[in-house]
């Protein structure tokens, strides 16, 4: 069975603008920012997928 996480143009559009208002005062914190919660999303699917599908949809 597949499993997909789904983020939506919305949530796009939000990440990339508060990853830029982090960015004027810290590049390096806003880049980690942004690593980091894709893999929280990609962790969270994993441990949900375990017990059932997931498609998460921000």
């Amino acid at each position: 069975m597949a499993y997909q996480i789904e983020i939506s143009p919305t949530a796009v559009a939000d990440i990339e603008s508060i990853f830029l208002w982090i960015k004027q005062d810290s590049p390096e914190n806003a880049y980690h920012w942004v690593r980091e919660g894709y893999k929280n999303l990609a962790w969270q699917n994993l441990l949900e997928r375990s017990v059932h599908p997931v498609i998460l949809t921000l």
